[in-house]
């Protein structure tokens, strides 16, 4: 996991696509309450084609949380998976932008 993006600049071309990705979104900056960190294979450098982006974040209020993200980047309602990871609850949702 990776507090900050800039060493994706001087990647490979699927990290500089993602930089550039997430860059034009301003998802870090726009949800920064919520500590956002990329993590996943593309950071490091094994994402294979089909890879995509991870951002965990650390989230209490998760309607507040989804309003917010519809409103930035979504329509309608932001499709959330929920589960229950070792006590804590945790919801996963998909966000599409763009091909890396």
């Amino acid at each position: 996991m990776f507090e900050t993006i800039d060493y994706l600049q001087s990647g490979n071309e699927r990290q500089q696509l993602a930089f550039t990705a997430i860059k034009n979104l301003r998802i870090l900056e726009n949800l920064i309450e919520y500590d956002p960190i990329l993590c996943g294979t593309l950071p490091l450098g094994i994402d294979v084609e089909g890879s995509d982006l991870d951002i965990i974040m650390e989230v209490h209020q998760f309607v507040p949380f989804a309003e917010k993200v519809v409103a930035l980047y979504g329509k309608g309602e932001l499709p959330v998976e929920k589960t229950c990871n070792s006590g804590y609850a945790s919801n996963k949702s998909e966000l599409y932008f763009q091909r890396v």
